[in-house]
């Protein structure tokens, strides 16, 4: 089983915030016995992000899939993300 959430990358959410929601959901996740359920981490709105912001969220979390659904940003990337977790199932 894999699950995907999403995480408004813009400045209001970013650093700390950022970090604290990917801790606050991973316990949610944890609490309801779905901790081990592999998870593809998307970060939207790019296009409104700092992108040294994106980047440190990247480098924290070297497989999200950065991603803009207004400019189509990281589409394809999230898109073929998502169909090798759906072949590898």
């Amino acid at each position: 089983m894999a699950g995907s959430w999403l995480l408004d990358a813009r400045g209001r959410h970013l650093g700390p915030g950022a970090l604290d929601q990917i801790t606050t959901v991973h316990g949610v996740l944890h609490e309801i016995g779905a901790g081990s359920v592999r998870e593809l981490l998307v970060l939207n709105k790019i296009d409104v992000a700092p992108p040294e912001s994106v980047l440190a969220l990247q480098r924290v979390h070297p497989d999200a899939v950065a991603v803009s659904a207004v400019t189509g940003a990281g589409i394809n990337d999230l898109r073929a993300a998502l169909a090798a977790r759906l072949a590898r199932r």
